[in-house]
């Protein structure tokens, strides 16, 4: 069901990255290499780059915070 993957594609995407700020490393500066990665595979759709880059950003933001329920 493409629902259940795109709910596990967020819980891993959020996942990653609360370790890599649990890693204490720069998440600014892994984020920035994933894009530029993305930016540079000539595998990838540009309208789907730039979706996923907003979805990086979308989930760099949600870990801003803490939930609002747990």
């Amino acid at each position: 069901m493409a629902e259940d993957r795109e709910i596990a594609l967020d819980i891993a995407l959020k996942s990653l990255l609360a370790t890599v700020r649990g890693l204490s490393l720069d998440m600014d500066s892994v984020c920035a290499a994933a894009i530029d990665a993305m930016r540079e595979g000539v595998e990838y759709d540009p309208e789907h780059v730039e979706l996923a880059i907003t979805e990086i950003e979308n989930a760099v933001q949600a870990l801003s915070y803490p939930p609002l329920f747990e």
